[in-house]
């Protein structure tokens, strides 16, 4: 019996980092956002991003074209906002997306939280990265960075650690 090769999806400088799942009244922060980690180096490429305005061609099947990206990007960064959460057209990629990894244990859906609202049921049981306060940018953006580079989060030894380190070492010198 004669039986075809398997045919191995192999990464290369075309394929997509993260889908923005995004609301049209975001798209001008999602756009900047986007812009943003495409000049981030990652591996022997820049990172890539799949937003719609650049990469859903006119006249194509738009949402074969979400199918498409939502199943072959490694991550899916959900823009949650008060605009997002008003219409159903982001619940359909949202929902899709919470279908690839239900319980979130890949945690290849990465809710990003735009303003003070309450997370939907199914993004409740993932870590969220804040991009609520604008001086808080950076440290958020630098987070999803290192979401997306596969990077161990850096962890800081605080005084308050080392503080209480010595109340604990001290405590335990004492007499009793």
């Amino acid at each position: 019996m004669n039986q075809t090769p398997l045919k191995l999806r192999t990464r290369n400088s075309e394929d997509k980092d993260i889908f923005l799942c995004h609301n049209s009244a975001d798209k001008l922060w999602v756009e900047g956002l986007a812009e943003r980690v495409e000049a981030e180096p990652y591996e022997k490429r820049h990172l890539n991003v799949v937003f719609d305005k650049w990469d859903f061609p006119k006249g194509k099947n738009f949402i074969l074209e979400i199918e498409k990206y939502l199943d072959s990007c490694r991550f899916i960064g959900v823009v949650v906002s008060k605009a997002m959460l008003q219409v159903e057209w982001p619940t359909l990629e949202r929902t899709i997306a919470v279908s690839s990894d239900p319980s979130g244990a890949r945690g290849r859906v990465v809710p990003l939280l735009c303003d003070n609202v309450t997370l939907p049921g199914s993004l409740r049981v993932r870590n969220w990265i804040n991009f609520r306060d604008e001086d808080r940018f950076e440290t958020s953006f630098r987070e999803l960075i290192a979401i997306l580079r596969g990077e161990v989060p850096h962890r800081q030894r605080r005084r308050f650690c080392l503080a209480r380190e010595f109340y604990c070492m001290g405590s335990s010198k004492r007499k009793r």
